[in-house]
């Protein structure tokens, strides 16, 4: 056996890598990335259920929970995104996802797919999929069925409504969420 060989074997007992650049690293579960200011304030919490790294620029997330906060002494809650699938890039601090997403904010709730958030803007970009309703007007919506008997129940009780989708040949769908209920 030449040098060569033997140099190869050695390294391949030794599990170090011949070729190629650093392994990456084992998926992460229940990974929570806090991000804080220059004064050493909160400004941004992400968590996941499982965060992958394929890259170093990347973070593939796993029901993401993205918090962003105030960045002041008050640390106040502004915007809170929950994602099932979502790609954060800390250099960049920016999140970007094709699922499905949820923004909640104290006047606005909307619901979203194509979605990008540019942390350093602050700034939400939905581009599919929106339905806002803004807190206010769904307040007012709400108004008219307060206190009033629902009678949906009890006659889908009387019919058997709840069998209607199990002996349907086909349903149409108006969107995606609505499929996949």
């Amino acid at each position: 056996m030449n040098r060569l060989s033997r140099l190869l074997c050695l390294l391949a007992c030794c599990g170090l890598p011949c070729a190629g650049g650093p392994a990456p690293l084992a998926p992460a579960i229940n990974w929570v990335a806090p991000l804080f200011t220059k004064d050493n304030h909160r400004s941004m919490m992400l968590r996941g259920a499982k965060a992958s790294f394929p890259t170093s620029s990347q973070v593939v997330v796993v029901d993401l929970n993205l918090t962003v906060f105030s960045g002041d002494a008050f640390n106040r809650v502004e915007t809170i995104l929950l994602s099932p699938a979502a790609t954060f890039q800390p250099r960049m601090n920016l999140a970007h996802g094709d699922a499905g997403v949820r923004v909640i904010r104290d006047d606005l709730e909307a619901t979203g797919v194509h979605w990008t958030y540019d942390h350093a803007q602050k700034k939400v970009s939905l581009h599919g999929g929106v339905f806002d309703v803004p807190t206010a007007e769904l307040g007012t919506m709400l108004k008219p069925i307060e206190n009033k008997t629902e009678w949906g129940k009890p006659f889908g009780a009387l019919f058997g409504s709840r069998r209607v989708l199990d002996d349907a040949d086909f349903v149409i769908c108006v969107g995606q969420s609505e499929m996949d209920k």
